[in-house]
Formats: structure tokens, sequence, C-alpha cells
């Protein structure tokens, strides 16, 4: 979309945007991945939010299901938070993830559907799946 779609949430460091950078669905090829001149689109979309990150509040949507793409655009876009779907129902692996993404910059690992859609959807079945997967994410981060 360009530097004048997110401009109204940067200009001030209270206030932050995400942009998708490499999502998980498997259609993500078809744009995220052409090329321009030798760069994917993918790569220029995180070094333009590295460039344009002056006041910290860029953060970079990168999906779960392939980590190669987590840690290589967090070896391009160091520092900047990572906001990371597709853990649970897309089949992201966690534990690279929270690896991947914590590397060098702070992630957020994203599940959402492996929450609201477990077992049968009670209260107590959501509530203990949600402590899972903190537990689950902690022990990732302190291994």
């Amino acid at each position: 979309m360009g530097k004048d779609a997110i401009a109204p949430f940067i200009k001030q460091k209270e206030k932050g945007v995400f942009v998708l950078c490499k999502t998980s669905n498997p259609s993500s090829k078809d744009f995220q991945n052409s090329l321009s001149g030798k760069n994917h689109m993918y790569e220029l979309v995180a070094k333009k939010s590295l460039e344009l990150n002056k006041l910290n509040n860029i953060g970079l949507v990168v999906g779960a299901t392939n980590c190669k793409d987590i840690e290589y655009i967090r070896r391009l876009a160091r520092g900047i938070p990572f906001l990371i779907p597709g853990v649970g129902a897309q089949g992201g692996d966690l534990a690279k993830s929270v690896r991947y993404g914590n590397d060098k910059g702070v992630a957020l690992i994203s599940v959402s559907r492996g929450i609201i859609a477990a077992g049968d959807k009670s209260q107590t079945t959501i509530r203990e799946t949600a402590l899972d997967y903190r537990n689950k994410i902690m022990d990732c981060i302190n291994a």
C-alpha cells in the first residue's frame, strides 16, 4: 500500500502499526514472493519498514507456517517487533516461531483459532488451552 497508508500511525511515538510482510496462507507467494529487481516483495517490505521505523513503532506480520521465512526476515529486520500468526490451527511450529522471532527482537505469537476452537469450545476448555499455549511459549523462551 505504501508509506502514506501507515503515515498517520507512525508519526507519533505512542501509536504504531504492524505491516503485512510474509503471511502464512499458501497463496501469499502470488505477490509476496514476486521479484522486484533482486528482491522479493516481502524483502522490500521488511527493508522499507526498517527504514521508516524512526520512532520504533512499526512491526511486521510474519506467518508461522514457514519458519525459514521468520529466521530470514529477522536477519533483515533486527529489532522490529514481529506479530506471528499461524500457530495452532494453521500448523506453524511454535518452538521455532518463538526462537527465530525473538532472536535480536521481540515476537508476539498469535494463536487464535487453536484456542477459540479448542475441544468443546467451552469457556473452561478455551481457558485451559490458552494457558497451555502460554506455558508452552514460556518453556520455549526459558529453554
